[in-house]
């Protein structure tokens, strides 16, 4: 599990060859197969995926589909990796956390300065990364652009979190072609910081791994300073002019 949280943009679905390190996929496949269990029927649903004749991605999906879930491999793949960034078990009714193990992801990338330009970071499919942004005063906003240089489509959440604790999960819708903007956080209540968590998926009928890099942009709401003065007024003594001014 180690191996995997200090790697977490390893691809649940291509293993490593050639003698590559491959205990992050390990670390993956077990969480994935912890998650599944703890939140898709338990044992039996394990059971019923080890005795299934489809392998991999359309396994998964049938198997769902036999147990009653109206979800995809997709859709569970997108909660999971918010579950391996919170893994709270509170939050959400436990949607995005594990009963059994604790875990505890890698950051990508950490901003706290901004405007922000980051271009050329790529993803393997099914596999993630963790953008971190903080240092902005609360009731400020992020304004967030996120745009895709590959045919292969992104999917992004996003974690509101004050003091530690997560307070909002939301998807950030892209268009078919794979640019998307939001303003962070998305909500009225008090957030200190944002995760930005891109993943990328597959296309069936593809051959060769999904690779495709991506870009963004990310930039705060410019503050205004006031700075208030009471003045005499120069020709009546009886009267006080405030003079407001913007910075």
């Amino acid at each position: 599990l180690q191996a995997f949280g200090q790697k977490p943009n390893t691809s649940l679905t291509n293993w490593p060859t050639d003698g590559q390190n491959q205990l992050p996929s390990y670390g993956a496949t077990y969480l994935w197969i912890l998650y599944l269990d703890e939140h898709y029927g338990g044992t039996s649903f394990v059971s019923s995926l080890v005795k299934n004749r489809s392998v991999g991605i359309s396994g998964i999906n049938q198997v769902l589909q036999l147990h009653g879930f109206r979800q995809s491999f997709s859709s569970v793949f997108s909660d999971w990796k918010v579950a391996n960034y919170l893994d709270d078990e509170i939050f959400a009714q436990g949607r995005f956390g594990y009963r059994k193990i604790n875990i505890k992801v890698k950051t990508h990338r950490k901003h706290r300065s901004y405007p922000i330009n980051v271009t050329g970071d790529r993803l393997e499919g099914y596999a993630t990364h963790y953008l971190e942004f903080s240092n902005f005063r609360i009731g400020q906003q992020i304004s967030f652009d996120f745009e895709s240089r590959g045919r292969f489509p992104f999917d992004i959440r996003t974690i509101e979190l004050a003091r530690g604790r997560p307070i909002n999960v939301n998807n950030l819708q892209l268009s078919n072609s794979g640019r998307g903007n939001q303003i962070l956080p998305s909500t009225d209540e008090m957030a200190d910081t944002v995760v930005v968590v891109p993943s990328l998926e597959e296309l069936t009928n593809v051959l060769g791994k999904s690779i495709s890099p991506y870009d963004y942009r990310a930039e705060v709401d410019r503050e205004v300073m006031t700075q208030t003065f009471v003045l005499k007024n120069p020709i009546h003594s009886r009267y006080w002019e405030i003079l407001m001014v913007l910075s």
